[in-house]
């Protein structure tokens, strides 16, 4: 006798992916009480010697798109050095101003999360009088 095993069927394999969403950090406020003279944190987008430098333009409309709303400045002692420029020359810097280092530690994550370089600084802000 003559034994025929039946024919088995495989089903194609089947892959179910869950739709994955990344949710972005959120900004926190930014701080608009500044007072000539005062200490506060910022995160510095970007700086130049040159204030029409589209390094600087870029910044603004980064800081724009998340709702900050800043410009160039040359009178936040200490956000040039903090991105390692030399401090006994003049640069321009876009800086988003925080309450606390933690608020500015989130928002360049946030920033970080988006594409967007800074850094996280702890500046004295002039020109505000």
């Amino acid at each position: 006798t003559t034994t025929t095993a039946a024919p088995t069927t495989t089903a194609p394999p089947t892959t179910t992916t869950a739709a994955s969403t990344t949710t972005l950090p959120e900004f926190p406020p930014e701080n608009t009480n500044l007072v000539h003279g005062g200490e506060v944190w910022v995160v510095v987008l970007a700086a130049s010697q040159d204030f029409n430098d589209p390094v600087l333009a870029q910044a603004v409309s980064d800081a724009d798109d998340a709702g900050y709303t800043t410009g160039p400045t040359d009178c936040d002692v200490g956000a040039a050095e903090a991105v390692g420029l030399p401090e006994e020359e003049n640069y321009y810097t876009v800086s988003v101003y925080f309450h606390s280092e933690a608020d500015a530690h989130a928002a360049h994550t946030a920033f970080v999360a988006r594409g967007i370089e800074g850094t996280v600084a702890l500046v004295q802000t002039f020109c505000l009088d």
